[in-house]
């Protein structure tokens, strides 16, 4: 994925002197704008406003040219949203550095070609649910049974605009009814070698069936628990053609962990897929993977943040994506417990921890905490003792009041000696009282 991604043409476009023919109508896109684009909205009445937008933004419905994503002097950029609203709303400000999206879904033309009118890259996405038993691009695309809607989903994501694709831990129990139960070791939590062989055979097909789609586009795979990169490395040397090795890192993060892999397979790209300032701030230099990911920016429950939500999240992603790490020498808090998803019935302590990572500069000063109960804000940011429990009180008109799931946040931060706030986290409690 660190390759530049070729533009591509899924045939001739009738087009002259800078506009778009559709219909037989010469389209001025450049002249869309404003009061320019109602009147013209106006002659061609008979087209929709999405239709226009979506030809204007070089990208015919169905298919049509792909902007390249463009290079980066330090590493590509690729943001995660779960929803396209919130997708749509980054791409237009500022996307300073970001050099590729990705979102649910994936398979909006309209966003797909603002994306790239952007001059940034879609990467498109499937789970790890595909049916690892149909091994030919054929018998994926003609089986009409439930467990093949993700790889259906593959060729829909190829056909509205993807420049790239990934497959989302193909690894897991499943294994066990696809392909055998000596396929998984479920003690170690790892396909064995010979879940390796099948889902490599799987994966290899799925691979040319995007590429036959999508010219110059890339293949790669995300896995986390399931063998990280040491999984990528014996799919590789069991055969597998991806494009680029994804590995995912929540909370924290290995410091190089693609070293060994790199060695052995220099040509297969790296991205290091990451949530969490924490591990944003590991210890990995900007320049260190071919791709840095960003999971979840908008932090939709859909995608659980928690454990260990960040408040800061989208705001550190970007200024990351500009080369801006200076908020990696500010404190960190977290709440240590309870954790995200716990019931709570009763006035409960959190334990949090505060600390600075070595070399900063800086000492650790004032500590704080805030809740919120569904959309109110019982407690605004008060002070605490660093690294000491506080209480969090349940009950009608107290600090948790709202009964149900995910009701009752807590956020913790700490400020440091400059007196600059480091990075708010929470985590979500379930309140039943």
């Amino acid at each position: 994925m660190s390759d530049r991604v070729q533009a591509r043409a899924s045939g001739p476009r009738p087009a002259a002197a800078g506009g778009d023919q559709v219909a037989g109508a010469m389209l001025p896109c450049g002249l869309l704008q404003g009061r320019w684009r109602k009147a013209l909205l106006i002659v061609w009445s008979a087209l929709s406003l999405s239709f226009v937008d979506a030809v204007c933004l070089g990208r015919e419905l169905g298919g049509g040219d792909s902007l390249a994503g463009h290079a980066r002097p330090v590493g590509r950029m690729n943001f995660w949203f779960y929803s396209a609203a919130a997708a749509e709303q980054f791409i237009a400000g500022d996307h300073d550095g970001v050099t590729s999206i990705t979102y649910a879904g994936q398979t909006d033309p309209l966003l797909n070609g603002k994306i790239h009118a952007s001059g940034m890259a879609v990467v498109g996405g499937v789970g790890g649910v595909i049916s690892l038993k149909r091994t030919t691009a054929d018998e994926i695309r003609n089986d009409q049974s439930g467990p093949l809607l993700d790889s259906r989903a593959l060729e829909r994501i190829a056909n509205t605009g993807a420049d790239a694709i990934y497959v989302d831990e193909p690894v897991g129990p499943a294994l066990i009814g696809e392909c055998g139960p000596d396929c998984y070791d479920a003690t170690r939590l790892q396909a064995t070698e010979k879940g390796v062989e099948f889902i490599v055979a799987a994966m290899n097909s799925l691979g040319d069936q995007f590429r036959s789609k999508v010219p110059g586009g890339k293949f790669g795979i995300c896995v986390g628990d399931g063998g990280g990169v040491s999984f990528h490395i014996a799919a590789l040397r069991a055969g597998l053609r991806e494009d680029f090795a994804c590995y995912e890192q929540f909370g924290g993060a290995h410091v190089h962990p693609f070293e060994a892999l790199k060695k052995e397979f220099p040509q297969v790209a790296t991205m290091l897929l990451v949530y969490n300032t924490v591990a944003l701030c590991a210890g990995n230099e900007i320049g260190a993977f071919d791709t840095w990911g960003f999971w979840n920016l908008d932090n939709h429950p859909e995608w659980v943040p928690g454990p260990r939500g960040d408040a800061d999240w989208l705001e550190n992603a970007k200024r990351f994506a500009r080369g801006d790490t200076r908020f990696c020498d500010l404190p960190i808090s977290r709440v240590i417990s309870p954790l995200t998803h716990a019931r709570q019935g009763v006035d409960f302590q959190v334990a949090p921890a505060d600390w600075l990572r070595p070399h900063s500069g800086l000492s650790l000063g004032a500590c704080a905490y805030r809740v919120v109960s569904k959309d109110q804000e019982t407690v605004p940011w008060r002070s605490r003792a660093c690294n000491q429990p506080f209480l969090v009180t349940v009950g009608p008109d107290k600090d948790c009041r709202d009964n149900g799931v995910h009701t009752c946040r807590v956020y913790v931060r700490a400020q440091a000696s400059n007196t600059e706030f480091g990075d708010t986290q929470y985590e979500m409690f379930n309140i039943a009282y």
